[in-house]
């Protein structure tokens, strides 16, 4: 069975026929293509030559993450906490109505699938919609002021999630019909590896009933849902379980992964499980070491099912020890867990 199938039986809450083992950044490559292919919306549109995104938030590379982009607020941010009571006429909502979606869409499956970054008959296709809510408002605002502004203007930040929310909503209904895809990848990256950055009041009044929309819209579409929150987010999985995830995406184990599964089963898939510096003994670890590794984290989370190995080495762009140390990773990771059920 390939990836695909395997994941349609972890989503019905059976074992799968070997461990799943998520696809790694290139250049490492894993030898089984990975359960899922993604693809982000065109309105996120954000990259080294694209700057600046939608809502004006502008981004830069960081060659220490391979490329990855971050908030770039060396200049004016988009909102200041001084304006947050008139935030409408700083948050503006772009008007998309005389957008041909189904050409964009159709232009994008056809160039993902020509470059090999979809195989809809070997993986299940999933596409991210947004970035989630509450790093929106630290784009817009930068992190200091918009941890504030949670504390001082509760409404203001409320108005600002909803409003914004229901421009990708709207973007959901008219863009996911196009995509037929079978996982939707909504973001919220409310934690970080200590422990979560805003409480869980804030998070179940103004973030959630935003992602709650999404998930409802996405099982109204016939799409499972994959949320995404690498940190220590264990304190606001309940509730996602409750609004209807199925599979937490990028865990990290400072969370108590083994809690989890105890309290969960196969019920909520756990992608994750894995981190340098969590998972290995030693800062410059051996070959054999980061073998050892792999295998610990399957032994230790994959019992029964409900576990996709996930995890890699992050570096600079063209660093290839990262990537030397990365195919040693994911090769052993499928090494075990091609006979871990057997």
């Amino acid at each position: 069975m390939n990836g695909k199938d395997n994941l349609k039986l972890m989503l019905k809450g059976e074992q799968p026929e070997r461990v799943l083992v998520a696809q790694v950044r290139p250049p490492a490559k894993i030898r089984q293509r990975g359960p899922i292919d993604m693809l982000r919306t065109p309105i996120i549109g954000t990259g080294p030559d694209i700057p600046v995104d939608i809502w004006g938030i502008r981004y830069r590379a960081t060659d220490s993450t391979n490329g990855a982009m971050i908030h770039d607020h060396s200049g004016k941010r988009v909102l200041d906490l001084d304006d947050i009571e008139h935030w409408q006429d700083y948050v503006k909502a772009p008007d998309l109505s005389n957008v041909d979606w189904e050409s964009v869409i159709s232009a994008q499956l056809t160039n993902a699938t020509r470059h090999g970054m979809v195989d809809r008959s070997q993986s299940a296709l999933m596409v991210m919609l947004n970035t989630g809510y509450f790093m929106l408002l630290v784009g817009l605002m930068g992190f200091e002021e918009a941890l504030i502004a949670i504390g001082e203007y509760p409404e203001e930040v409320k108005a600002i999630v909803e409003y914004t929310s229901e421009f990708y909503l709207d973007i959901q209904k008219k863009v996911f019909p196009i995509y037929n895809c079978d996982l939707i990848y909504p973001g919220e990256d409310c934690a970080s590896n200590g422990g979560p950055l805003i409480s869980l009041k804030t998070f179940k009044e103004i973030f959630l009933p935003a992602s709650k929309k999404h998930i409802d819209l996405a099982k109204e579409m016939g799409c499972a849902v994959s949320m995404h929150c690498c940190g220590k987010g264990e304190a606001f999985i309940d509730e996602w379980v409750k609004a209807g995830i199925n599979i937490w995406s990028c865990v990290y184990p400072t969370n108590d992964m083994k809690a989890l599964k105890e309290k969960y089963g196969n019920s909520l898939i756990l992608e994750g499980g894995w981190d340098a510096p969590i998972s290995l003994p030693q800062f410059n670890p051996t070959d054999e070491e980061i073998r050892e590794s792999a295998k610990k984290t399957i032994d230790e989370y994959a019992d029964g099912g409900g576990f996709i190995f996930a995890g890699f080495f992050l570096g600079s762009t063209g660093d290839m020890e990262i990537a030397r140390k990365n195919q040693i990773l994911v090769s052993a990771a499928e090494d075990y867990g091609d006979t871990f059920y057997k």
